[in-house]
């Protein structure tokens, strides 16, 4: 008995159909857990912070770490931007690190900037996972931000 080409074509679809199922859940799986495991050590986070009182410039330098417990390779994107009160940017920084399943990285973040130019951050995180396929990115502008003054 000869099997028709449809009924073939529709196991392969199938066979599709879940491989791209558990590809995209196993994804989604990583990424989030990497989110989460990252956003819960926020208190984790070490920072220093100099300011030169002759030109007002402060030089920061934040080191924060990232965890996946997840079970794939996920690519973590962390960065800030700082805004003057028109909105420009006057100063920013990113790291970007490949962070094996079960590991933790390390992302260092350096800037400098005049104080009385900032007005508001934004803070974004961005993973990545399943050769860049898959992805989610969270950002937050932070109207007041903490100062070495308060």
């Amino acid at each position: 008995m000869r099997k028709s080409p449809s009924r073939i074509f529709t196991f392969i679809i199938i066979g599709l159909y879940v491989s791209l199922f558990v590809t995209t859940s196993t994804s989604l799986y990583s990424i989030a857990s990497t989110l989460v495991g990252s956003l819960t050590s926020i208190e984790e986070i070490d920072y220093t912070s100099s300011e030169d009182e002759m030109t007002g410039i402060v030089d920061l330098t934040m080191n924060i770490p990232a965890k996946n417990p997840g079970v794939l390779d996920v690519k973590v994107k962390i960065g800030f931007k700082m805004f003057s009160i028109d909105e420009t940017v006057v100063a920013e920084g990113s790291d970007t690190k490949n962070i094996a399943p079960g590991n933790t990285a390390q992302f260092v973040i350096s800037t400098s900037f005049l104080r009385d130019d900032v007005e508001n951050v934004e803070i974004s995180v961005e993973c990545r996972s399943f050769f860049d396929m898959f992805g989610l990115s969270l950002s937050t502008k932070l109207e007041e931000y903490p100062t070495s003054e308060e």
